[in-house]
């Protein structure tokens, strides 16, 4: 346990107030119970009170002695939380760390007792030693056995605490990933449903361009149908199934779309996640194509600790009053979830583009 000045200071005045305020608060219930008389008086004859039964103290010399067992008990409890952060926490077995912490506090309970009774009452303690030693041990035991009892239940309540941190943890994953495997099962068929008008446009017109289209879809599909179900991929099977779709959209476009794809050298195996660039770059196709045709342009680099993706086209700038479709926002909810405050993404207008900006990403050597 790494404690500073300040920490220190902090838990030696937090144990002296709580063990000043348990003094006072037990002499102030014993001695009303014997002043109406609900026991024998405790030992009080004449004016001032007889402090551990043998030399009679005044009210103030009763405060100091208080002042005095507290602090001593607060460094006693700093001397514990010492002991505790030396090698104490370094024990892995429960049962045998629970067990020498209540060694430990039975051991400097039973040394620091004796000390203060000595210090407050030297003469009477020397003179009653067997049965003040008898006591002291008594009372180490029972405090040991409170220390053991305290830690056990502190220790239970851990671990209850701990495992259903565990079960809200695994179903927050478990809803992550059904919203993700939601997010991707909508994405496939919102391409599905494009590309096969397209293929069915053609099959009037160019039966031989049709059949072409119909190849390149399955090919699509089988890709994404082979891969894994973790939620990342690396930048070389993105860009992939990039081409893959841009080759479909070529067939259907001839010269009319025009693309290219650069990627910086040593970023092709970096994790990244599944489905981001696909529907950025279908956006680009759809609403940059004009009669003139559309380019579109992906660029992948590194700047710093940030991978910056980059998809711009040709076509007309970005309104105004823009409001993202659903491939879009589907695109943000999957970041959200899986680089949530790490990713910025931005809509540009010289050239037009989208711009996704994700830190650290994992990246092989």
């Amino acid at each position: 346990m790494a404690f500073g000045v300040n920490r220190w200071a902090a838990s030696f005045l937090s144990a002296w107030l709580a063990a000043y305020m348990g003094f006072t608060v037990y002499f102030t219930v014993d001695y009303l119970a014997n002043y109406i008389e609900l026991s024998q008086p405790w030992r009080h004859h004449g004016p001032g009170i007889t402090l551990l039964g043998r030399v009679k103290q005044t009210y103030p010399e009763v405060i100091l002695i208080f002042i005095i067992y507290s602090a001593c008990i607060a460094f006693l409890f700093l001397v514990y939380e010492w002991v505790k952060g030396i090698w104490l926490e370094a024990v892995q077995r429960v049962p045998l760390r629970l067990a020498l912490e209540s060694v430990s506090a039975f051991i400097l309970i039973f040394l620091m007792m004796p000390l203060l009774a000595f210090v407050t009452d030297g003469a009477s303690f020397i003179n009653e030693l067997p049965e003040l030693l008898a006591e002291i041990f008594s009372t180490s035991l029972n405090i040991a056995i409170a220390v053991l009892i305290y830690n056990f239940l502190v220790y239970s309540n851990e671990l209850n605490v701990k495992e259903k941190e565990l079960q809200i943890s695994k179903l927050r994953e478990q809803v992550a990933q059904s919203k993700l495997d939601e997010l991707s099962s909508k994405i496939n068929p919102h391409f599905l449903y494009n590309s096969l008008n397209s293929i069915a446009g053609l099959s009037t017109e160019d039966g031989s361009k049709a059949r072409e289209m119909a190849i390149a879809l399955s090919k699509l599909f089988r890709y994404n149908m082979n891969r894994d179900e973790s939620s990342y991929a690396t930048i070389k099977e993105e860009v992939e199934m990039v081409l893959l779709y841009l080759e479909i959209e070529k067939i259907r476009f001839e010269e009319k779309l025009q693309y290219s794809c650069t990627i910086q050298p040593g970023l092709e195996e970096a994790q990244i996640p599944k489905h981001i660039l696909q529907p950025l770059v279908e956006n680009a196709v759809k609403h940059g194509m004009s009669n003139a045709g559309v380019t579109v342009n992906l660029v992948i680099e590194k700047l710093n600790d940030s991978l910056l993706i980059s998809i711009s086209d040709t076509g007309n700038a970005f309104d105004p009053d823009f409001n993202p479709g659903y491939g879009l926002i589907s695109l943000y909810e999957k970041l959200d979830i899986l680089a949530k405050g790490k990713y910025k993404i931005s809509f540009l207008n010289d050239p037009k583009g989208v711009r996704i900006e994700i830190k650290n990403v994992v990246i092989a050597v």
